[in-house]
């Protein structure tokens, strides 16, 4: 699936045939982890942090130096889903997966569709 993402400001927006995925506080060539929202058209709404194992090879490394999670031992993530590149367009590709299997409510956090 060829998904175009739109930038508005520190986002990045789909949208979709099942509803939106929003990419938040996405800053220029930032690394991951990316938190990503997911709006879906019955108007539940669902999140989760979505990262490479490059990103975590590198925030653990990060973390040895800075002392956090047990000079960089182990980590933890609520509601974290890999991917095998950080990409926009597989993010969408997943989130569509997920929906498929019918696995996004257990992959994602789902949250209260009238809190921003």
């Amino acid at each position: 699936m060829a998904t175009e993402f739109v930038r508005l400001g520190a986002w990045m927006d789909a949208e979709l045939d099942f509803g939106r995925v929003r990419i938040i506080d996405l800053d220029e060539g930032q690394d991951g982890p990316w938190d990503v929202e997911v709006s879906l058209r019955d108007r539940r709404r669902f999140v989760a942090t979505v990262a490479s194992l490059e990103d975590i090879t590198r925030l653990m490394a990060n973390w040895r130096e800075s002392g956090e999670c047990l000079n960089g031992r182990y980590l933890w993530i609520r509601s974290l889903v890999i991917v095998e590149s950080l990409t926009p367009s597989l993010i969408a590709d997943v989130v569509a997966d997920l929906l498929r299997t019918g696995e996004l409510n257990t992959a994602f956090e789902e949250v209260d569709p009238e809190i921003d």
